[in-house]
């Protein structure tokens, strides 16, 4: 019941565990003269801790700073557990993926999942990767749960490859839009573009269109939080290709109808993070914590402070782009007000067999064994924040305790009921 009514669930049935609701056409959609396109950009280990915009003091991502303060920036954005095949899982399903066994895209009785993206009816739908899209079995949840989706991967591209990971992020870029460019201005699409760059082993390719290696020490770039110059150097080149994609988007005709939501997938844990506060390091929640911009033309630039998670993406996009749905997931749209308090996002913050979860607002962290037991709240902008607070917040921490462990359980129960048949 906490649960359902977190979630605004229309009609909650506690025999049924129902947790479907509706949504229609919003008043805060974004006008147009017909659909608006949606593009889906997932940024390869980008973490909050190596962005300029988040505090970063080496100015690594001056592309993304300055789209940043043009768009919806969300300061407290989370995907619920980290590893790039999860947040695939999480963004097209809505879904976290909590399972205890790798992950759930390689369960074949499950990959055929419902997702909002079906909702945009009459759009053509894209999903486009430089390298193989096996991996993990990610392939299968795209194919069996996006109806009539192009799959574009490795194989289907001209460029060369790079590395292990393909062709590089830039070339997925000019070769998408060679596809989006050609689309007929009444025909709307929804392209999830997802790159890999930022990743071992930090390839910089020979032709890049003039981007340039920065010559900075390894003392420089460790106290800014990357382990290596190379890895700094490749979230610089990834936020280059970032401006790079922006400006092909306005060539090819689309930019000014479309929506773009830029997203990290997880971060690369790191040993030190000076320039973020401590609870992040103290309490591990560099490794969930990641960029997010939603950029439109017309969407008026603002900060959001609240807590928002990965499952949020298309319910709230939807709500933008003026799409009715209904949904079933865990998912909210962020212009909808929650029904009391805080928003709650559920984390995985240690997986295995027994993981600790975790429930985290924009203020506090609740965590717990997966069992609920052992549960203690912390204060994320204390400079002690391993202390636990509970006995100062008891309101909280009562509420916390139960949407943390309810959500988790309702989540392991959600990757089976969110299966089409």
């Amino acid at each position: 019941p906490q649960v359902a009514q977190y979630l605004g669930v229309d009609q909650p049935d506690a025999q049924q565990l129902n947790f479907t609701r509706h949504q229609g056409v919003q008043p805060y959609r974004l006008a147009g003269e017909r659909p608006l396109n949606v593009i889906f950009v997932m940024l390869e280990s980008l973490g909050t801790s190596a962005v300029g915009a988040y505090g970063n003091p080496l100015n690594p991502t001056p592309n993304l700073d300055k789209l940043a303060s043009q768009s919806w920036f969300f300061k407290h954005f989370y995907v619920p557990v980290t590893g790039t095949a999860k947040t695939v899982w999480a963004s097209i399903t809505g879904v976290p993926d909590v399972t205890r066994q790798e992950t759930a895209t390689r369960n074949p009785l499950i990959t055929r999942q419902h997702t909002l993206i079906n909702a945009f009816e009459g759009y053509q739908k894209f999903y486009m990767i430089g390298g193989n899209a096996g991996w993990a079995n990610i392939n299968a949840l795209i194919r069996q749960s996006i109806d009539d989706v192009q799959l574009f991967e490795e194989s289907d591209w001209q460029s060369p490859r790079v590395d292990v990971w393909g062709i590089s992020d830039l070339d997925l870029f000019k070769e998408g839009d060679e596809l989006l460019s050609r689309m007929p201005k009444d025909q709307p699409f929804f392209a999830y573009l997802q790159t890999s760059g930022n990743h071992r082993p930090f390839t910089i390719p020979k032709d890049n269109d003039g981007f340039q290696v920065a010559n900075v020490t390894l003392e420089q770039v460790q106290a800014a939080g990357s382990r290596s110059v190379e890895q700094y150097n490749a979230v610089r080149l990834l936020d280059y290709n970032i401006g790079r994609l922006m400006e092909i988007a306005k060539a090819g005709g689309y930019y000014d109808n479309s929506i773009f939501v830029f997203f990290g997938d997880h971060n690369t844990r790191i040993s030190q993070i000076p320039h973020m506060a401590p609870a992040f390091e103290q309490l591990g929640l560099e490794s969930n914590n990641v960029p997010l911009l939603i950029h439109a033309p017309g969407l008026a630039p603002r900060v959001i402070e609240q807590a928002v998670g990965l499952a949020d993406l298309l319910p709230t996009v939807a709500g933008m782009a003026g799409v009715p749905f209904t949904n079933g997931a865990m998912g909210r749209d962020i212009q909808q007000p929650a029904p009391e308090g805080e928003r709650v996002v559920p984390l995985v913050l240690r997986e295995g067999t027994f993981p600790i979860i975790g429930g985290v607002t924009q203020h506090f962290l609740l965590q717990m064994q997966h069992d609920g037991s052992s549960p203690t709240l912390h204060d994320l902008v204390s400079k002690t924040p391993r202390e636990d607070v509970a006995a100062q917040h008891p309101e909280v921490f009562r509420r916390l305790s139960g949407l943390t462990q309810g959500l988790h359980e309702t989540a392991r129960l959600m990757l089976y009921r969110n299966v089409q048949q």
